[in-house]
């Protein structure tokens, strides 16, 4: 979806931004996430999909 916007966006632009803006740096490293944050993203995931699952029985 959003390499569609960026096209339709650079493609109404009368001037194109320079290739530098849009290059992910090569020294940039992704930052760890602990568990929680990982567990917290996989739970957004379950719940909008309405399929939560957890162990026991807890909810």
């Amino acid at each position: 979806m959003q390499a569609a916007w960026t096209s339709a966006a650079l493609g109404r632009s009368k001037k194109m931004p320079p290739l530098k803006g849009f290059m992910i740096r090569p020294d940039a490293k992704p930052k760890r996430q602990n568990w929680q944050a990982m567990y917290a993203v996989a739970a957004s995931w379950a719940a909008e999909r309405g399929t939560i699952q957890t162990r026991e029985g807890a909810e």
